[in-house]
């Protein structure tokens, strides 16, 4: 008996392979009928993230491959790399781009459910390359709103003619403008079309009604938008203007009678008309001009502004105007004390005093399922996200709305990407003769894995060869059918064994592994191997931690199996935690917090 029990402890830790938590559904056959749910009880929920739909489902037993559509017969399969999975649900990003079309397919009518909304179905399959064979598990209706249509704003005004432009923001296609104005006069266009000209207006102020549709969702406006075109001013001379990327100001075609002005000012123009200084200066211009972003001052600015030409006052009746421009500087090229973890985020953007903002005036949203802190003191935005929330390696963009008072309200996005978990050394370590080191690299570009995890020279067991530890294979297909003996396996398996299985005693055969798991900073996989006609199979992970001061990898193996033989784990012949940290994410004997040393990326 105790060398059958020998046999199952030893495999279950040679299999140890990597890091793994506890698995959110276990396996499975191909036979689609063992998926059974009560639908009325099963949870799902989709909400709009920008242009993405964002759906939260929860995991089925014996599911191996999920997808999506609008119809029972457009089924989309997910591929594990764009699944989220925590506390026993996944989250996936859905591009908006699937109701988009120049006419509406029969899916997308399909799937238009009541008040304007539309519904999402989602699907299972016990298969890992479904074909036909998808079970449904349930719709979720989701609202699309059309914050991706900017509302219009007037950048020019001509004697007889209007420029319309979306207000600092950078359209493409995608979205038609529908402007009313007059006695049944209507225009329609594409956003792709803008800045816009009207033409044949006059000169006299007046309003105009816009609608904005998104293509392929036609019977889904917004609330509509009015908006009231100034009259032509008879000192406004035809410059042009530019906003570059660096925030400057190019001006050219400046007119002979404006360079005579003694003064020229950047001002900002409200509806009101009256003109308010930003900045003067002595006119030494000549006709062309780049003005500074520095004359916005210090931090973040918007508004309609133009350039004045003027001897006393930009109020004179005999200034030089420019036409309005809508200007809004890029905050990315604004971060102070910008730190990037690998799962954390912290900046602070300075903010204009001309705009008078307050706290309530801005919002800061756009990554979902974090806690953003946001403060705003003395001009000052700052911004951050705790350790452990953010996923490493990711590209991400904050969305930072500021309501502008007598403007209105400016959308920015804050861009930046999480760093790796890449390094030379990870080592746990609770004396001379319990130790493990392993070396953390980013995975190739095209694999399904974040990192590759090696052995390392640092452990005492290191045999002079760099073994990939995890993934032990980077397809559950490249297993051969059958499985292989423990002679043939891979020398990284071999080493796992010699590491962690004190019985002496090695399996016969690996016979099967599944990666249940894919998930950037989490990866999990099950092993089957087999000894004296015993079968165990050993569930192990690698998840990467960030804390405020520390990184960790955090190394999982736990075995089921064998209960015949009355095997109870964390004996002798298995390598266990002697005094797990829960501090340290070791939330079992199991678990091994292997810390961060030095040299990652």
């Amino acid at each position: 008996m105790n060398k059958r029990l020998n046999y199952i402890l030893y495999i279950i830790l040679i299999i140890c392979l990597f890091g793994c938590s506890p698995m959110p559904y276990e396996d499975l056959s191909d036979d689609s009928n063992s998926i059974s749910i009560d639908r009325n009880d099963y949870e799902i929920e989709a909400t709009e993230n920008g242009d993405y739909i964002e759906v939260k489902f929860q995991s089925i037993s014996n599911a191996r491959s999920y997808g999506y559509g609008l119809s029972s017969d457009n089924v989309t399969k997910l591929s594990l790399s764009e699944l989220t999975f925590s506390d026993g649900y996944y989250t996936v990003k859905i591009s908006k781009d699937i109701f988009s079309s120049n006419t509406e397919s029969t899916p997308v009518a399909q799937s238009r459910a009541a008040g304007g909304k539309f519904s999402i179905i989602m699907f299972a399959s016990t298969s890992s390359t479904p074909s036909d064979d998808w079970i449904l598990l349930k719709s979720v209706d989701v609202a699309l709103s059309l914050t991706i249509a900017p509302n219009l704003n007037v950048s020019n005004r001509h004697e007889d003619s209007v420029v319309f432009d979306a207000r600092s923001e950078a359209v493409s296609g995608g979205m038609t403008y529908s402007i009313s104005y007059g006695e049944n006069k209507t225009v329609e266009f594409d956003s792709s079309e803008l800045p816009y000209t009207l033409e044949g207006v006059g000169s006299e102020a007046f309003e105009i009604t816009v609608s904005h549709k998104y293509t392929g969702t036609s019977s889904y406006y917004d609330q509509t938008q009015t908006l009231s075109v100034p009259e032509f001013d008879e000192r406004q001379a035809d410059i042009d203007m530019t906003i570059n990327a660096d925030g400057s100001i190019s001006l050219s075609g400046i007119p002979e009678n404006a360079l005579k002005m003694a003064n020229y000012a950047v001002v900002s123009a409200g509806s009101d008309g009256k003109l308010t200084s930003i900045h003067s200066a002595k006119n030494n211009l000549s006709g062309s001009a780049t003005l500074s972003s520095d004359v916005f001052g210090e931090g973040f600015y918007a508004g309609t502004i133009r350039i004045a030409f003027y001897n006393n006052s930009p109020d004179d009746s005999s200034s030089v105007i420019s036409p309005s421009i809508d200007y809004a500087a890029d905050v990315n090229k604004l971060k102070k004390n910008e730190k990037i973890g690998k799962q954390s985020y912290s900046v602070s953007i300075p903010v204009s005093d001309l705009l008078g903002l307050n706290d309530g005036n801005i919002k800061v949203s756009g990554i979902s399922d974090v806690s953003i802190e946001k403060s705003f003191e003395n001009d000052m935005l700052n911004i951050s996200i705790g350790a452990g929330q953010l996923i490493s390696k990711t590209k991400y963009s904050l969305t930072i709305s500021f309501e502008i008072p007598s403007y209105g309200t400016v959308t920015r996005t804050l861009d930046f990407t999480t760093g790796s978990f890449a390094g030379t050394l990870y080592e746990w370590r609770y004396d001379n003769s319990n130790q493990f080191a392993v070396i953390v690299e980013d995975a190739p570009a095209g694999s399904p894995f974040n990192y590759y995890v090696y052995t390392s020279p640092s452990d005492i067991k290191y045999n002079g060869q760099k073994l990939r530890l995890s993934p032990l294979y980077e397809h559950d297909e490249d297993l051969p059918d059958g499985g292989v003996s423990y002679s043939d396996s891979p020398e990284a398996y071999k080493w796992n064994n010699s590491k962690w299985n004190n019985s002496g005693i090695n399996p016969s055969s690996l016979n099967d592994i599944r990666t249940t798991i894919i998930n950037k900073d989490y990866t999990s996989a099950e092993v089957d191997s087999s000894a004296s006609g015993f079968d165990v199979t050993t569930t192990t992970s690698v998840q990467f931690k960030e804390t405020e001061d520390a990184l960790y990898l955090i190394f999982y193996n736990y075995i089921t199996g064998g209960d015949s033989l009355g095997v109870t784990f964390g004996r002798k012949e298995l390598a266990s935690n002697p005094d797990p940290d829960p501090a340290k994410f070791e939330t079992s004997d199991y678990h091994f917090a292997l810390k961060y040393m030095g040299s990652g990326n």
